[in-house]
């Protein structure tokens, strides 16, 4: 098994897409908007992913809320962003992350009936005044104990319904003034600001998976971006996280260069997972030239056994008795 996810071009495996996943038995597939149709799709598509394949594989995607949500109602019920539970926290912060553990804890129920075992969230990031949009609502707040709490509960949430859950994106996206999709951020604040504030909520946190951010950390390493520098990754390894990372996605405009050197270079950073969104099965083939076997214990270190002794409509009814008072004075959804 490779230590790589690829993404698919549409709401069916093409034949030279099937050929190529059976050749290159990546550790996982991520889906976007442009794979879904309907639940009995999704569902198809996965079972023949499997098949291809002659065994399980995992299944990721954004499912956050608010406007990343891959799955939109009526296949999925409607969700909040991240900013709803920050605006909650500051009105009644039990109340905040009760609800914030519920609606992840249901998220994660709704994915597994779509055979969705991975979701890339929750968001960890600190909101700025000047955070850019591409975080912002998407944020649990700007005080690092509110954050690490409502991010703690949205992961637990994950965890217990029995799906993969992601932490993002280490160290900390919220400093940047720019959208990574696009460009390269750089963030110029000291090692001891940002050990106490964005680095610290990732520090706080007990995870064991989370998302690199394409970002310089002038503090860390001034030439290269997080996810393809050694100085950074080993600087979080040490420092703020040991547990398995994998990167954002590398067709993102803030890495530069070929994709088979892109991945050799988050490899060689230390990164263990490589991300690939777009489903281009050309930049598909050239990462599989630098893939590489993905450790056994790795993929043991991320399997999630449900714990979901609580039914969906009775979670459901727990979450809606928590903010239901709290829905005229805060925007939902």
């Amino acid at each position: 098994m490779k230590n790589v996810i690829y993404g698919l071009a549409s709401t069916q495996l093409l034949h030279e897409e099937a050929e190529f996943i059976k050749k290159a038995d990546p550790f996982g597939i991520i889906l976007f908007t442009r794979n879904i149709e309907s639940k009995e799709q999704v569902q198809q598509l996965i079972t023949e992913l499997k098949d291809t394949l002659s065994r399980d594989i995992n299944i990721f995607i954004d499912q956050e809320g608010g406007r990343v949500a891959r799955l939109k109602a009526p296949m999925f019920r409607k969700l909040p962003a991240a900013k709803f539970f920050a605006d909650l926290y500051a009105k009644d912060s039990i109340a905040a992350i009760n609800a914030s553990f519920l609606n992840h804890y249901l998220i994660g129920l709704e994915l597994k009936t779509f055979l969705i075992n991975g979701c890339f969230a929750p968001v960890a990031d600190l909101y700025y005044d000047y955070t850019h949009q591409v975080i912002g609502d998407r944020s649990f707040g700007n005080a690092v104990e509110q954050a690490t709490k409502l991010a703690q509960a949205a992961h637990d949430g994950l965890i217990k319904a029995g799906v993969m859950a992601c932490i993002k994106h280490l160290p900390g996206h919220g400093r940047a003034t720019v959208d990574s999709h696009l460009e390269l951020p750089r963030v110029t604040a000291s090692i001891a600001e940002l050990e106490a504030t964005d680095f610290k909520v990732f520090k706080e946190l007990k995870a064991n998976f989370a998302m690199t951010a394409h970002i310089i950390y002038d503090a860390l390493d001034p030439e290269h971006p997080a996810t393809t520098s050694k100085q950074s990754i080993e600087y979080i390894k040490n420092n703020l996280f040991n547990g398995i990372i994998v990167s954002d996605d590398i067709g993102m405009k803030a890495l530069q260069g070929d994709f088979k050197t892109i991945t050799k270079q988050v490899i060689d950073a230390g990164v263990d997972i490589v991300l690939h969104c777009s489903g281009n099965l050309e930049e598909m083939k050239q990462i599989d030239e630098a893939a590489i076997e993905l450790e056994s214990q790795i993929s043991q270190a991320l399997t999630v056994e449900a714990d979901n002794n609580l039914d969906y409509q009775t979670a459901l009814n727990q979450y809606t008795k928590i903010i239901e008072p709290f829905l005229s004075e805060i925007h939902y959804a």
